[in-house]
């Protein structure tokens, strides 16, 4: 058994998490996403709320948002190339989608990957413009390793793509609550 422990302050106040889990199993890496979403969330959240002025940065602030956005455009570029590997590697030649399940399950990678770029990229440029760059560019880091988790765990077996589901799906609704309370605070 282990105990993962996080803690966040914010201008507003301060949260924490802690859980106990078995070392090195799911429920662990589980909690310890959790706990790296929640307890910033909590924190940056609050901080947005107390805030009714947007957020105007230098351009050096948002050299890390678009350092995440060429990162998930490379995700992307590389799930293609995976696509176009596996057409090869198991006889699927175009514009065929199906036939072979292990293709399907590495075409249907890059497709997630597709469907998650016209919310992901959104919501992190209006968190970073309207609440702060670096909670966003964070939160965009997570949802990177998600989905590069997401893709392999779903390239080996449907079932393996679990926590790396987790890790992009929390990111995204984080940073689309940021964004949100950014473009609401435009309105007060």
């Amino acid at each position: 058994m282990g105990t993962l422990s996080f803690k966040s302050k914010g201008s507003v106040g301060a949260t924490s998490f802690s859980a106990t889990t078995k070392k090195g199993g799911a429920a662990q890496r589980t909690a310890f996403l959790a706990a790296v979403i929640s307890a910033p969330t909590v924190a940056a959240i609050a901080t947005a709320l107390a805030n009714t002025a947007p957020v105007v940065s230098s351009g050096v602030a948002f050299r890390l948002p678009a350092a995440v956005t060429m990162a998930l455009l490379s995700i992307y570029y590389w799930t293609t190339l995976q696509v176009s590997v596996a057409r090869h590697k198991f006889g699927v030649p175009p514009p065929a989608t199906s036939g072979n399940a292990d293709f399907e399950r590495v075409f249907r990678a890059q497709y997630n990957a597709l469907e998650g770029l016209p919310i992901i990229l959104p919501a992190l440029w209006l968190s970073a413009a309207l609440i702060a760059p670096l909670p966003a560019a964070v939160a965009g880091a997570v949802y990177c390793a998600g989905r590069v988790s997401y893709s392999l765990g779903y390239y080996a077996d449907v079932k393996k793509r679990g926590s790396g589901f987790m890790a992009l799906s929390l990111a995204q609704l984080y940073l689309m609550v940021l964004a949100s309370i950014g473009v609401a605070r435009q309105f007060l």
